[in-house]
């Protein structure tokens, strides 16, 4: 059993069988479940893009990361 490196919840297996979850990069060396993926992982990576620092959007709360 694998579990989220993030949330500490067991990763599901996915309907075509992969069961390690996401990398949790650049958040943590570990893998993730799906939804902390898509809330809190790729917003992460988008933040990291080049052009972000263009736009005033904010797609995440850095606090948040630091607990």
């Amino acid at each position: 059993m694998v579990k989220c490196c993030l949330c500490q919840k067991k990763i599901k297996v996915t309907s075509f069988g992969w069961k390690e979850g996401n990398n949790a990069l650049p958040l943590k060396d570990g893998r993730c479940c799906d939804l902390c993926n898509s809330t809190k992982v790729i917003p992460a990576r988008i933040k990291k893009l080049p052009f972000w620092n263009r736009y005033e959007w904010d797609l995440i709360d850095d606090e948040e990361f630091e607990k």
